[in-house]
């Protein structure tokens, strides 16, 4: 987040000063979702999830791994990902809020806006259902970003480094 200035003004700058069409139309196109608060929210739910998986990613990369460390730490990793899923409304409270202020001093309107036109499905005579979807707002966006991201980065632990790897892992340490 400490690069959004840089990237806002790079893109500005791009858009303002490109030599070609599609540079331009490209920065152009990028600087408008940049400047919407649901890209915002998606940057905070990303940052709070490498928090806790970038130690251990830089530590599995590194070169003189030492393994037995490095399991500890995916535990760790993985026990602290499985907290926050645990408490996801007291985290996504602290992730909205941080992303409120945030879009607050960058001039963006801290509000989920309905990009896509209603979709209207034909009904038959007698129907009173309907299956148009309300506008986005904050409990859908929770459900439909902050949780299924974190269930997939904790599926993808727990299957690459199941129980039996990690033994076998520590034996060979």
């Amino acid at each position: 987040m400490e690069c959004f200035s840089c990237v806002d003004g790079a893109l500005e700058e791009l858009r303002l000063q490109g030599s070609d069409a599609a540079t331009v139309t490209g920065a152009n196109g990028l600087l408008k979702r940049l400047k919407e608060f649901d890209v915002v929210l998606c940057l905070f739910v990303l940052q709070a999830i490498f928090l806790q998986t970038g130690p251990v990613s830089r530590v599995l990369q590194s070169v003189d791994a030492d393994l037995s460390v490095s399991m500890s730490l995916l535990r760790g990793c993985v026990g602290d990902l499985s907290e926050m899923r645990n408490d996801a409304d007291s985290q996504w409270k602290s992730i909205v809020e941080c992303a409120s202020k945030f879009a607050t001093e960058h001039d963006i309107e801290p509000q989920l806006l309905s990009n896509q036109r209603k979709r209207k499905k034909k009904r038959l005579d007698g129907e009173l259902a309907s299956d148009e979807r309300d506008a986005p707002n904050l409990e859908t966006f929770k459900v439909e970003v902050f949780v299924k991201a974190l269930d997939s980065v904790l599926m993808q632990l727990k299957d690459r480094f199941s129980d039996n790897n990690v033994d076998i892992i520590r034996e060979m340490s």
